[in-house]
């Protein structure tokens, strides 16, 4: 089975200006990459942690956006029922 991820080569390639640099850059910061001069390259514990952050926000930002509809929305003077019962672990 071939492996659809692009290459290291592939990646460079495509420039500093391309959509999967910034993407990767992005999620490199949110996993804690400075980008200093001689920093290198980001690793894939950076970009995990990266793109674990950026689901945390994601959901977060989600609920949000969720319980700011159900309080505008709502007659009852109370604070909504956001739907969400379970609990929230972020590592």
């Amino acid at each position: 089975m071939a492996d659809l991820a692009p290459s290291r080569r592939a990646i460079r390639a495509a420039g500093k200006g391309s959509r999967i640099e910034s993407s990767r850059s992005e999620l490199a910061r949110l996993g804690g990459f400075l980008g200093r001069t001689r920093d290198g390259e980001p690793g894939v514990t950076t970009l995990w942690r990266g793109l674990h952050r950026r689901d945390a926000l994601t959901l977060g930002w989600n609920l949000a956006e969720r319980v700011s509809r159900a309080w505008q929305w709502s007659s009852n003077p109370g604070p909504p029922d956001t739907g969400f019962h379970g609990s929230l672990t972020l590592s």
